[in-house]
């Protein structure tokens, strides 16, 4: 019902109904005497009219301005709202419901229509609303379910709940359904974040006993490769084998030191590391990663230095840029890892941002790849937690985050530059340190 257009007709009829009260007035006041004119009925008429008139006038604005409220209230809502009569002809058709159906107003409104790009068929929605309709109650399983569905215009992808409801006059008549399209992509990823981290911890704390248990092994295996080393003779061929028995079981050690780290069961042991050491000592380890089909090389400037870190946290950072590095090329290309001693100054891009680094010497680490580069949106998320590009079984979303907390932590900062199609540099640069007892 249009409250509009009925006021207006009251309105427009008053108006014309005080018009010909005046003009019969006009005519009856000439020939009246001031008596006669004070008692008659036509002013009184007249005044009533007048008065009604009026009143009329400030209901129907009243009227007006409520109705632009609804309007605005509904149109500015952040839910897809839709209202259909009692049969089911659309009366209500809000611009969120546009943005999400692609449908116009103008192309629903005071149709049947039953397609909201949800994963129902057309005949299964129109008999949840004629179920709501009746009054009955719509199953749980369509009321709390959220449907995949792409926006038709920016073909952004997420989720949407359906709510279905009566609309119910104050009398108690049924006029017709309400129902509201929730976006719920955020609340899902927020869930499915917790999910993952639960597992993640899950996986955490598993990794920390089977370091425990693994590390006490190593321990018995080194022991016993020290004994066998002090009773073997230098001349002995044996010796070589025992001695990489020794190393084999070092590196091992590593290993638990780095998933200790992971599940946070190990204090960190920062140490000062020449860097062009560790890159050279973990070339084989990083070649074998990679794989055949992409190129691998190193390009260590000379006196990169030294900086201080704790020796798995250097390994875990290279070799998380190597791994994504070698995802983000889909058949053949090269990697290039570099390092070299770079002095920042106080205008340097280093020290622009949320937390600016002091000026001075820093070692740069820069991982380079010719793979799929990234787009300026994939840059503004890369650091975030269980953010990935990659599909669910290769990646948590966690590699560039542990990068991150790892430079952080020892006072540097991590630098991207990338295109989308011309490949990515990752560059780690950490505070250069003395020379000094260097590991």
């Amino acid at each position: 019902m249009n409250f509009g257009s009925i006021g207006r007709r009251y309105f427009l009829f008053f108006l014309v109904y005080i018009l010909i009260l005046d003009l019969v007035a006009t005519i009856q006041f000439s020939f009246m005497t001031q008596a006669e004119l004070r008692l008659s009925p036509y002013v009184i008429h007249s005044i009533i009219g007048c008065l009604s008139g009026l009143m009329i006038a400030v209901l129907y604005e009243r009227l007006r301005e409520s109705q632009e409220f609804l309007k605005a209230v509904i149109a500015n809502s952040k839910e897809g709202v839709a209202v259909f009569d009692n049969k089911l002809k659309c009366r209500v058709w809000n611009n969120l419901m546009e943005e999400i159906t692609g449908i116009p107003a103008a192309g629903v409104i005071g149709k049947r229509c039953f397609d909201f790009h949800l994963d129902l068929p057309k005949q299964e929605m129109e008999d949840l609303l004629k179920q709501t309709l009746a009054g009955n109650s719509v199953s749980s399983e369509h009321s709390d379910k959220s449907y995949p569905y792409q926006k038709p215009k920016s073909q952004e992808k997420g989720w949407i709940s359906p709510m279905f409801s009566q609309l119910v006059s104050i009398d108690g008549r049924v006029l017709g359904v309400v129902v509201t399209l929730s976006d719920t992509t955020q609340r899902r990823t927020i869930i499915d974040k917790l999910v993952q981290s639960q597992r993640m911890e899950a996986i955490g704390q598993m990794a920390s006993g089977i370091a425990h248990d693994f590390n006490n092994i190593l321990t018995g295996i080194m022991g016993f490769a020290d004994l066998a080393i002090h009773e073997i003779g230098e001349s002995n061929k044996a010796r070589h084998y025992v001695e990489g028995i020794k190393q084999a079981s070092e590196r091992a050690g590593g290993l638990t030191r780095q998933l200790l780290a992971f599940s946070r069961h190990r204090v960190l042991d920062p140490q000062v590391l020449d860097v062009e050491n560790m890159i050279n000592g973990l070339h084989a380890l990083l070649n074998r990663l990679i794989g055949e089909d992409i190129e691998f090389s190193t390009r260590l400037a000379e006196d990169v230095g030294c900086v201080r870190l704790d020796r798995s946290q250097f390994e875990q950072l290279l070799i998380n840029l190597i791994v994504n590095a070698r995802d983000a090329i889909s058949d053949t290309g090269s990697i290039v890892v570099e390092a070299q001693s770079v002095n920042i100054s106080a205008d340097d891009e280093l020290l622009i941002g949320d937390s600016p680094k002091p000026p001075g010497l820093y070692v740069k680490i820069s991982v380079s790849d010719t793979g799929c580069g990234m787009d300026t949106e994939v840059k503004h998320k890369i650091f975030e937690p269980f953010f990935t590009t990659k599909d669910g079984d290769r990646g948590t979303g966690l590699g560039m985050t542990t990068v991150l907390r790892i430079v952080e932590e020892a006072g540097g900062a991590v630098i991207i530059d990338s295109e989308l199609g011309q490949g990515t540099t990752v560059s780690a640069y950490l505070p250069r340190v003395a020379t000094e007892s260097r590991e």
